[in-house]
């Protein structure tokens, strides 16, 4: 019996054996660079949706204030002054004006979003409002190198 044993030789050598591992590690460095790239485009498309998000909720709180209290948002109640302005020159997340800046948490991590909100006054008609809301992110685009921003704009028409 001992005999069959040491003349079976139909396992796997050393050498084998490495290469073997080798090929499944780097199978597994290439499938590990995947989930990697999918986590990084799954955090970048809900920081997307929580730039849309803010922007819809910054649009339905200016909807439901007063009509003609909504250029005071802008500049004070006067569509001509620019240097006593109290809304966001541009869309920034640096900390400048607290108004303009919010924060979310997005898969546990704090993102600063900046918003800008710009009315202006329809040339045609005083009447009528243009509302703005831009909301951007320090985050990049993983199809581009922009960072990632969105804008929504309405039409508002003021009462008599």
């Amino acid at each position: 019996m001992v005999r069959t044993v040491l003349l079976n030789k139909k396992g796997y050598t050393l050498v084998e054996t490495l290469v073997a591992l080798s090929i499944f590690s780097l199978v597994l460095i290439f499938m590990l660079q995947g989930f990697i790239v999918a986590y990084r485009i799954n955090v970048q498309k809900l920081i997307k949706d929580e730039t849309v998000k803010i922007a819809q909720d910054e649009l339905e709180f200016i909807r439901d204030m007063d009509p003609n209290k909504i250029y005071d948002i802008n500049n004070d109640g006067k569509f001509e002054d620019t240097e006593n302005r109290t809304d966001c020159p541009i869309c920034t997340t640096v900390p400048e004006i607290p108004q303009c800046v919010t924060v979310r948490q997005v898969r546990n991590v704090n993102v600063k979003f900046g918003k800008q909100v710009l009315v202006t006054q329809d040339i045609s008609s005083p009447d009528i409002l243009l509302v703005t809301v831009t909301v951007c992110s320090d985050y990049k685009d993983f199809h581009s190198e922009n960072k990632i921003q969105h804008t929504i704009t309405t039409v508002i028409a003021r009462e008599e």
